[in-house]
């Protein structure tokens, strides 16, 4: 997965590079993944939150948002650590 973040840590764009599974290939599609921009580690980023749920792959959906949160408080706590020194 690649993510690329603003200055805020909100998501401005996001892709899946390689998705291994059989089923739930939905979560590569633009449309589904279009929800996640804007949105940042303040987000509720979880199925019935701001992520809606693909059938047959709620566990990559599941997988994906977790990870999109992750990975936005990483880049704010950076952002901090470099903003403190």
């Amino acid at each position: 997965m690649s993510a690329l973040l603003d200055v805020e840590s909100k998501i401005i764009r996001l892709d899946i590079l390689n998705y291994i599974g059989s089923r739930g290939r939905a979560v590569m599609n633009r449309s589904w993944l279009r929800q996640f921009i804007g949105k940042s580690a303040e987000s509720d980023l979880g199925i019935g939150g701001c992520v809606d749920a693909v059938t047959g792959a709620t566990i990559s959906a599941d997988a994906i948002a977790k990870s999109v949160k992750r990975r936005s408080l990483l880049v704010r706590y950076l952002d901090e650590q470099c903003n403190n020194d």
